[in-house]
C-alpha cells in the first residue's frame, strides 16, 4: 500500500493505534481564545496524534489552533516599563462587536449552566424561552415558534431554524 506523508500525520490504514490520550476530536477543554480574550470552553476539532490542534469556541464560535495562554505577549519596552506620561496603544474596538461577543458569552454561559434541557423533536411542541439539546448543533435556546418551525440560537452556530413536523 502506497503510505502518504504529511509532517506529523500518517494516512496508512495498518499499525494504527487507538489514542490513549484522555483528549479526542468532539471533546470539550478549556482553552484559550484571542476573540474571547479570555479561557473558555472549547471544543476539539482537529487533532495531530494524541494533541488538540484546532479548537472551536463555544462562547464566540471561533475556529482556532489550540493554545492554553495568549498567542502573543503584550508589546513592551525592552525593559518592560512604560515611561512616565506614556500609555498603551489602544486597539479600537467596534463597539457593535463587542456587544454581540457579550450576548454569546452570556447565552453560553445560560446554555451551560441550564438545570432542564430537553432533546430536541421534530414532533414535540416547544415554547420561546425553553432550552434544548439538538444533535448536530448542541445546545441552543428557542428565540421564537412559528407553525412549522422554530428559530434556535445556537452558541456555536447561531440562528438556525428547525423545522418540526
Amino acid at each position: 500500500m502506497h503510505e502518504r506523508r504529511i509532517t506529523g500525520v500518517s494516512w496508512s490504514q495498518h499499525n494504527r493505534a487507538a489514542p490513549t490520550g484522555g483528549h479526542k476530536v468532539g471533546a470539550d477543554l478549556e482553552a484559550w481564545c484571542g476573540k474571547c480574550g479570555e479561557s473558555t470552553t472549547h471544543s476539539i476539532v482537529a487533532m495531530v496524534g494524541t494533541e488538540p490542534k484546532q479548537v472551536l469556541c463555544q462562547v464566540c464560535g471561533s475556529r482556532h489552533a489550540y493554545r492554553t495562554g495568549p498567542a502573543r505577549p503584550r508589546a513592551t519596552k525592552s525593559d518592560g516599563a512604560v515611561a512616565e506620561g506614556e500609555s498603551r496603544p489602544r486597539v479600537a474596538v467596534d463597539p457593535e462587536a463587542q456587544k454581540r461577543a457579550a450576548q454569546l458569552r452570556a447565552l453560553g454561559e445560560e446554555l451551560a449552566a441550564a438545570g432542564e434541557v430537553r432533546r430536541f423533536d421534530p414532533k414535540e411542541r416547544y415554547k420561546a424561552g425553553e432550552i434544548i439539546s439538538h444533535p448536530d448543533f448542541g445546545r441552543g435556546k428557542v428565540e421564537n415558534v412559528l407553525r412549522s418551525s422554530l428559530l434556535v440560537r445556537f452558541s456555536v452556530g447561531g440562528l438556525k431554524s428547525l423545522m418540526l413536523v
